[in-house]
């Protein structure tokens, strides 16, 4: 299968999830979250904040936040994205493709993020993933200062396939946590 027909596939899977599922997969990351390592020790991590098809995550934000320091992606260009810090639930905007983007400061030490959580129509048990198509998340995670951060997928259960179409400048995640 292509990637346009995999899109495809997901959506149609997305679009009848309830919000039932919805809290539940809430709960799932955040549990898995808290039984982590990784992110228990990480000062600083990369979140999305998420559509309305995505796994929840902002509830997350507002139980960790201000235990932990977030910083949440902003679409600047048709090809860029920088990210900017959480500071508070009331402080996001709605950004390009209706994304949520927080309106704090401007984020630019990524050498301090401990871990990066990255959204994906799909992923395969390789960690390859497959995003919306515009390629912002693979450029970002391209930058030589992100080469060391742990990256982690986050998906429905039906977003894991097993196995996705790959280009050379697709980055795959190091894990992929199924809600």
């Amino acid at each position: 299968m292509e990637k346009p027909e995999i899109r495809r596939m997901i959506r149609q899977r997305k679009a009848i999830l309830d919000p039932e599922r919805k809290a539940r997969a809430a709960e799932r990351l955040i549990s898995q979250l808290l039984n982590s390592d990784i992110y228990l020790h990480a000062r600083c991590i990369l979140l999305y904040a998420s559509l309305p098809d995505e796994v929840p995550t902002l509830r997350l934000l507002e139980q960790e936040y201000p235990r932990r320091h977030f910083v949440l992606p902003c679409v600047t260009g048709p090809t860029t994205m920088e990210l900017r810090a959480y500071t508070h639930p009331s402080h996001l905007t709605t950004g390009a493709f209706n994304i949520p983007e927080p309106t704090g400061p401007l984020f630019t030490r990524l050498q301090d993020i401990g871990l990066a959580i990255i959204p994906g129509m799909a992923f395969d048990r390789q960690g390859n993933r497959l995003g919306r198509g515009k390629g912002y998340y693979d450029r970002f995670l391209a930058l030589p200062q992100m080469q060391q951060v742990p990256t982690w997928g986050v998906c429905y259960d039906f977003q894991l396939l097993e196995h996705l179409p790959a280009a050379p400048h697709d980055r795959p995640v190091q894990r992929v946590i199924l809600c």
